[in-house]
């Protein structure tokens, strides 16, 4: 069966559709409906579009920009991605991890035009994009699943998938060594880069339907303190509720007086 699926025919087609979404992704950013962090996802989105055109067209394009240049942006965009997730959360983010993104796109230049190397090449994306994966997944797991956000569970759950493809694509690159992913004939491998391409859509949907929830909560909130303003005498605050009493009091002393003076 895995004979039959063209590899590079579904990156390019997901790199396609992957056009699609970076434009709604910049369209909402540019358009300020956004939440902390969506800034740096729209740049993530970006890059994984850049690097689906890259690595697929591998033996087309020289292969600095469809070797280096295209791991490079995935690894980049996967480091923007849980940059992102961090400041959505409100915790402290690791610009360092960028520099070992630079150090990881040496490596590649190195394993291919210094000792050529595809095996190498392979175990280094596959071994930088599971363990990054796994460094952003592991400290938000519990706290994307205690919040209320499901747009920012979504991007943890596709992190999680993007450690298991990672995985299987170690398991392939061990089994045959001498195969790139794109033309992969052991399941190992192929399913490796199945996860990727389900990945792939994943995160900017997710991202997408965060940056909406955390919209619909700051209108919810909004509308409220509206009402609330619009309405003093019903705000739960005991000394609006004093202030209300009083100032009825007052109103009613004129009153008094008159009814007392015709009488």
């Amino acid at each position: 069966m895995w004979q039959l699926i063209d590899s590079r025919t579904i990156v390019l087609a997901c790199a396609v559709a992957g056009m699609a979404l970076s434009l709604v992704t910049y369209l909402i950013w540019r358009a300020g409906v956004t939440c902390p962090g969506f800034g740096r996802w729209t740049a993530a989105v970006a890059l994984t579009v850049i690097s689906s055109w890259l690595v697929g067209l591998r033996g087309v394009v020289p292969d600095w920009l469809s070797i280096v240049a295209g791991n490079f942006c995935s690894v980049a965009s996967l480091i923007l991605y849980g940059e992102g997730l961090h400041q959505f959360h409100g915790r402290r983010r690791s610009p360092w991890m960028f520099w070992l993104a630079g150090l990881f796109a040496a490596s590649l230049a190195y394993f291919r035009y210094v000792q050529d190397s595809l095996a190498i090449r392979v175990f280094l994306t596959a071994a930088t994009l599971g363990g990054g994966a796994l460094f952003y997944a592991l400290p938000l797991t519990r706290t994307a699943f205690r919040g209320r956000s499901a747009g920012a569970r979504v991007v943890v759950i596709a992190l999680w998938w993007l450690v298991l493809g990672s995985t299987f694509r170690l398991l392939g690159i061990l089994r045959n060594p001498g195969q790139t992913d794109l033309y992969s004939t052991n399941t190992a491998g192929l399913l490796g880069l199945v996860l990727y391409l389900v990945v792939a859509p994943c995160l900017p949907i997710g991202c997408v339907l965060a940056a909406y929830e955390r919209l619909v909560a700051e209108l919810r909130e909004t509308n409220a303190n509206m009402l609330l303003i619009s309405h003093p005498a019903r705000q739960p605050a005991h000394g609006l509720e004093t202030f209300g009493a009083g100032q009825a009091a007052l109103d009613v002393v004129p009153l008094l007086r008159f009814l007392t003076s015709t009488t």
